[in-house]
């Protein structure tokens, strides 16, 4: 009875020891879940309900810039985030733009490498043979943001329903021209005309 006794509390000490260890080798950086990198490039492709763009994107630090080529469009539909100035600038045709507050911006496609506390970690899983971190994105639509589990480098973002897709390819790690999160000079700003009774447009 006591060898048995004996053995039971060996074999407690011994998983107090090993779930110690395991929990010292979780806090150690190589164990840690990668999170979704912070000054990248890379090529992107978004589907949305059978439409496809092909572009690019870039992303330094809160500051994010898209260059999406819509069909049908001379050219380039560009949006920038400025994180310092807290503000979106969205490109028009004839040397125009659009400025919102970023507490306006509702495109979490775009406050997902902006803001990194919308995102919960959802686990692993892997994307087309790459090992990845999978993220849900705190937002009314379920959208879950897959990054390399090797340098949290972007994959895809898609919605549970599948009606939106975002893939990246060829990213490459690192910082990004402070040039390309500012407003191009020689650009009118866009001004919306009033509307009667003081009325306002949703998020302008």
């Amino acid at each position: 009875m006591k060898s048995t006794s004996t053995n039971a509390s060996v074999i407690r000490e011994h998983s107090r020891q090993f779930a110690v260890i395991l929990f010292l080798f979780a806090a150690l950086p190589g164990f840690a879940v990668v999170k979704p990198a912070d000054q990248f490039s890379a090529d992107q492709v978004m589907s949305m309900q059978g439409q496809q763009m092909t572009g690019r994107i870039f992303v330094d630090a809160g500051n994010m810039r898209t260059e999406m080529q819509m069909q049908g469009m001379p050219q380039p539909a560009v949006s920038i985030v400025n994180g310092e100035r807290k503000v979106l600038w969205i490109i028009m045709p004839g040397n125009m733009y659009m400025e919102k507050l970023l507490s306006q911006d509702e495109d979490v496609t775009r406050s997902a490498w902006t803001n990194p506390d919308i995102l919960e970690h959802r686990g692993s899983e892997t994307i087309d043979g790459t090992p990845c971190e999978k993220f849900q994105i705190k937002s009314e639509e379920e959208l879950y943001l897959f990054v390399t589990a090797k340098d949290g480098l972007p994959v895809r973002m898609i919605s549970a329903d599948g009606r939106l897709r975002i893939d990246w390819k060829n990213a490459k790690k690192g910082p990004q021209p402070a040039s390309l999160f500012q407003l191009p000079a020689g650009l009118k700003k866009f001004a919306l005309p009033a509307l009667p009774g003081g009325l306002k447009l949703p998020g302008m």
